[in-house]
Order: C-alpha cells, then sequence, then structure tokens
C-alpha cells in the first residue's frame, strides 16, 4: 500500500527546461550574429561540452557558464571580455530566473497532500533548489525536503529510512529515467515515470522505462488521479500511453 510519495522538482513540478533553452537559444542567436555557421552544429557543440563538463562539475551552476564560453570560443576564436562575459551571463540566468509552474502542479499536489505524505527528492545546487522550493505555493505540504549530489538506488534507500517508510510503501514521481525512474525501482520502490523535455542526451538517451512497478502518466495531474483513485491498494503496471522520446535541445 502506497503511503508516500516522492516528488522530483525540476522538469516534474517546474517548467525548468524552458530556462535552459531559451538561454541555449540566446546563445546560439549571439554567436551566429558574429560568424557565419550551421545553427544545429552550434546547437550539437552546447550539448557536447555540457556533457564534458558534467563529469567534472555535476550540477554546480557554475557549469553553464563556462560550456557557454567554451562554446563561444569555439565557434568566435577572437571573442572579446564583453562577449564571454554575455555567454557566461546566459547562463547563470537560468539560476537566478524564476521557474515557472507546471500546468496543473498546485491542484495535483494539493490533492495527494489530502491522501499521502509528499516529500520532494531533487538533485541540483542546494541554495538555488531552496530557493525555488521556498517559492512554491505549495511549500508547506512537504513533509521533508531533500536535496542530494546524485539520485542512485542508495540515494532512495536513505531518503526511505530517513522517513521510516519501506520501499513497497513509496513511489517516486519524476521525468528523468536516469535519476527518477530507474534508480528508485532498482530500489524497491514504484514509479511513475512523467515523459517531458528535459536534458534528453543525460536523462532519457538510450534508456528504457524498466519493467516491474512503473507506470507512465502524461501529466502529474494524471498521475495524481490514478494514486488517489487507487489509493494505494494496487498499482497497475500497463502503462495510459505510450512512451515518447522528449525532443533533444
Amino acid at each position: 500500500m502506497i503511503k508516500t510519495v516522492l516528488i522530483d522538482l525540476d522538469n516534474t513540478l517546474l517548467e525548468t527546461q524552458a530556462l535552459y533553452s531559451a538561454a541555449e537559444a540566446r546563445l546560439q542567436d549571439y554567436i551566429l550574429a558574429r560568424v557565419a555557421a550551421d545553427p544545429r552544429a552550434v546547437a550539437g557543440e552546447i550539448q557536447r561540452r555540457k556533457l564534458a563538463l558534467f563529469e567534472e562539475y555535476g550540477y554546480d551552476p557554475a557549469m553553464l557558464p563556462r560550456a557557454y564560453e567554451e562554446t563561444l570560443v569555439h565557434f568566435v576564436p577572437a571573442a572579446n571580455d564583453n562577449d564571454i562575459l554575455a555567454a557566461r551571463s546566459f547562463g547563470l540566468h537560468i539560476f537566478e530566473a524564476e521557474a515557472r509552474l507546471k500546468d496543473g502542479a498546485e491542484e495535483a499536489i494539493r490533492r495527494l497532500s489530502e491522501h499521502f505524505t509528499l516529500c520532494i527528492v531533487t538533485v541540483g545546487d542546494d541554495m538555488v533548489q531552496r530557493r525555488r522550493i521556498d517559492a512554491l505555493p505549495f511549500r508547506d505540504v512537504f513533509r521533508e525536503l531533500f536535496i542530494v549530489p546524485e539520485k542512485k538506488p542508495q540515494t532512495y534507500a536513505s531518503v526511505l529510512a530517513r522517513l521510516d517508510c519501506s520501499p513497497g510503501e513509496a513511489v517516486m514521481i519524476g521525468d528523468s529515467l536516469m535519476s527518477d525512474i530507474i534508480p528508485a525501482v532498482e530500489a524497491g520502490l514504484t514509479a511513475i515515470h512523467i515523459p517531458t523535455e528535459n536534458w534528453t542526451e543525460r536523462e532519457t538517451q538510450g534508456l528504457e522505462l524498466p519493467k516491474g512497478r512503473v507506470a507512465l502518466h502524461a501529466s502529474l495531474s494524471d498521475a495524481a488521479d490514478f494514486l488517489v483513485a487507487a489509493r494505494g491498494d494496487h498499482f497497475a503496471v500497463k502503462p495510459k500511453a505510450r512512451l515518447r522520446r522528449a525532443p533533444s535541445l
């Protein structure tokens, strides 16, 4: 019986990817205004730099400004200090801007809170994530907040130990196969995948929805409807919708 619902923050509760997409579009326009280049090559280079630097920086906010700077210099070797500052500012703005709530998120969370213990489990910079969580209009409904460096099976095991909750009593809701779904299932939890736009190259590419106690729902509202209707007494493993890959951004 499901008693506790763990919920991802970025791209599950908040439209975080929209901030990244806008920043990368600004960087691309900035580069193309200074040199003739294939827009697809610029977009691909941004992703390549991000993936390479992630191994060093992880989710540190310093990673994106550096990736954007390196991308700029790759296409515009003569970039001056002002150009570099502009490119870096596009990356920094992501962590300063407000992320919009997902449509229906507030209603879904408040409905879930009437039946389950709710907690946020998110990866990212502690200060950035806490600021975004504190801005949530439903901040008060969460029993615990877990801002972790990565999401692995042992991460979920530690979270459940803190909550005094068994894996069979918990469900994880998120958009990332790599961070939210696969490790949660490996830790024995139920999982609900909500496909959305995210960092596809890292979060979903080359991965498959695992078998077992996993369901697919189109939105957080649909996931809430399912869990509330079931009251945690059973879990349908047949997905409600066909799994679709999020577009590469």
